[in-house]
């Protein structure tokens, strides 16, 4: 009581020293035998100060069991743990009955791998190996030793065990942690398909560029109807990683890429000199169909001279940017053997990527440069073509897909007018 022990009995001690809890029990002494135990009565009497002094009797009984150290319980902070990373080990002591064990300060244990000691190692104190001696009970017990996965990498699928031992004051304790394999989780790698190229096809609305192609005039430095621009950009991709584990390398596949494009006709471009934009020769009125037909009549032959404010049918127009979008199509298709080649010849070690997402972000890093080669080969390609001037325009402009639309709106249209003459 206040910091002084006392013998068994206390005597004459003032009740408020008694209520608030001031008056502590110590067990010690000799202790019952491992099996065994003892029950302790704790008693107080009181005597009223007044007559006639009847005493009053309080009785506790404490039992007193024998708790001492059986074994370590050992764990860790991480039951797996990849490459490079590193896990806390906790070291715990319990009685036979799993209960906690209070040891000595100054209590000196000793931790060691005994398995797959080709992983990795333990570290304390700036002390490393797979054995560390002399590590005081209560810095283990707190997880100050670690062990850190940085030796070889389990080439096994599934991940692998390191058995953790410690022993000290004559008792043992054992646990484990699991080291990922490289490529846990990862698929087998099988026949790798080429990757299909697609353009995402958009228009004025959906992309901002410096300057408005619409406002560039043509190869024959006429106004532009319409026009087709690669923006050389891809939509975003995915690296699919598998792991070989016949060579132990990652390989990569891209299952698609979508390569952006600008397509639009130039309706406000054409309407400022008096150009007459329509979709169908519905609409076309009846007064200027005569007029209509010669318009479309030029129009189809690249080049020839459209009188200002006349007609331009739209479908023609749209047709005729789509044929570029499909010639641009046919270069990225002939770059792409290159991608595909470089696709293959992408591999990773697990010393640079042990897990899926290590290797799909180094690959994705690689893939975006291969990438950039692609639309760039495709570019190259196209300039060349655009580089035929007129005579590549024209080619263009005798697709069928172009030619139908205006053969059959000059039919329509020579119909009416003859009509109307007659």
């Amino acid at each position: 009581m206040d910091g002084i022990s006392y013998p068994q009995f206390l005597f004459s001690v003032p009740y408020q020293n008694v209520y608030p809890g001031k008056i502590t029990l110590r067990v010690e002494g000799e202790m019952p035998d491992e099996t065994g135990e003892v029950q302790m009565t704790v008693g107080a009497v009181y005597f009223a100060p007044y007559e006639p002094h009847t005493p009053v009797l309080g009785i506790a009984h404490l039992l007193v069991t024998h708790s001492t150290l059986d074994y370590f319980y050992v764990s860790t902070e991480h039951d797996t743990m990849a490459f490079t990373e590193m896990t806390r080990i906790f070291v715990e002591a319990k009685d036979k009955d799993g209960r906690d064990v209070d040891l000595p300060a100054g209590t000196m244990i000793s931790v060691a791998l005994s398995t797959s000691v080709q992983y990795g190692g333990l570290e304390y104190g700036g002390r490393r190996g797979i054995i560390i001696d002399n590590i005081p009970y209560h810095d283990a017990q707190s997880g100050k030793v670690r062990f850190a996965a940085d030796g070889e990498i389990p080439m096994e699928p599934n991940p692998q065990p390191v058995a953790i031992q410690v022993s000290g004051e004559g008792k043992t304790g054992s646990g484990v942690v699991w080291v990922r394999g490289c490529g846990a989780g990862a698929p087998e790698c099988g026949v790798v398909q080429p990757t299909t190229i697609s353009l995402r096809v958009l228009d004025h609305t959906q992309v901002t560029l410096p300057e408005d192609p619409c406002m560039k005039s043509t190869v024959d430095e006429k106004i532009r109807e319409g026009v087709f621009e690669p923006l050389n950009e891809v939509e975003d991709f995915v690296a699919n990683p598998c792991f070989d584990r016949t060579s132990s390398v990652w390989r990569f596949s891209v299952d698609r890429l979508s390569v952006r494009v600008l397509l639009a006709i130039c309706d406000e471009r054409l309407k400022s000199p008096g150009y007459k934009v329509v979709n169908n020769t519905d609409e076309i009125p009846d007064s200027d169909v005569c007029e209509a037909t010669q318009h479309i009549a030029q129009a189809m032959l690249y080049g020839a001279a459209r009188p200002q404010g006349g007609y331009i049918l739209k479908p023609a127009s749209v047709a005729h940017e789509n044929v570029h979008r499909m010639q641009y199509e046919g270069y990225l298709l002939d770059a792409r053997k290159k991608f595909d080649q470089e696709l293959a010849e992408l591999l990773l070690s697990c010393e640079k990527a042990v897990d899926i997402p290590s290797a799909s972000t180094i690959a994705s890093f690689e893939i975006a440069k291969s990438i950039e080669s692609l639309l760039a080969r495709a570019s190259q390609l196209r300039r060349e073509a655009m580089a035929r001037g007129e005579e590549h325009e024209r080619e263009t402009h005798r697709h069928p897909s172009v030619t139908d639309i205006l053969d059959e709106a000059y039919n329509i249209l020579d119909d009416r007018c003859t009509k109307m003459r007659n």
